[in-house]
């Protein structure tokens, strides 16, 4: 994954699942504009998430499973104002969602949805 030039990614930490195919969820902090354009390169439109924060269905819910942001680090206020991205995909074709809490630095949560690894028997 290249990161767009510009200002520094700070804060950045992953987690990878069994052999490097299953899952990658990473997060990172970073001005609004670097986000952008990070958004941008995979994709997506920053002025047009999937979805915003926060929602009730009927009940205040996160945006990826509590076990799963528990074991990431991730937090997430139910109160506060966030955006959901679902569009994202690399060269490889691995597909990704990102949340984002907005701020003078702004917060990415990411996590594949779709690996993307080519087929190793071609």
């Amino acid at each position: 994954m290249r990161w767009p030039a510009g200002p520094a990614v700070k804060e950045f930490h992953f987690d990878v699942q069994p052999r490097l195919t299953e899952r990658l969820a990473f997060a990172f902090v970073a001005s609004k504009s670097c986000v952008d354009k990070f958004l941008k390169q995979y994709g997506d439109d920053p002025a047009n998430p999937t979805r915003k924060w926060p929602v009730r269905d009927p009940e205040p819910r996160p945006p990826f499973d509590a076990d799963e942001m528990r074991q990431f680090g991730w937090t997430y206020d139910p109160k506060a104002k966030a955006d959901l991205y679902t569009h994202l995909e690399t060269p490889y074709h691995a597909k990704f969602s990102v949340f984002v809490k907005p701020g003078i630095e702004e917060t990415v949560y990411a996590r594949s949805l779709t690996s993307g690894f080519p087929d190793p028997s071609k």
